[in-house]
């Protein structure tokens, strides 16, 4: 029995460092990505001389592009490879199950 104890505590820790690097992955991306949009921004500001209305649109084009940003899904291109899974959470929920009984 410990043994089976041992492998689900296992598993329940590499699953938890597993979604730790994706979101840490997450936001190192989402960083880069808002970091590249704002010199983007930075050099066409520079390069087009606007007046002040065209800094206005520039900067809350840039506000409304980092807000939206979270709710942005990742190109298919980022993405690590995954096969297609009917429901995970049930396969955690059943191996969980074997820690209670």
């Amino acid at each position: 029995m410990t043994g089976e104890i041992s492998l689900i505590q296992k598993l329940d820790a590499f699953i938890r460092r597993h979604h730790q690097t994706k979101v840490l992955r997450g936001l190192l991306l989402s960083f880069v990505t808002l970091t590249v949009g704002a010199l983007l921004f930075v050099l066409l500001e520079g390069a087009g001389r606007f007046g002040v209305a065209g800094r206005t649109v520039l900067f809350y084009t840039f506000a409304a592009a980092a807000a939206a940003m979270p709710g942005v899904p990742m190109p298919e291109s980022f993405r690590s490879w995954a096969p297609a899974r009917a429901n995970p959470s049930a396969r955690t929920a059943k191996a969980r199950s074997h820690l209670r009984s």
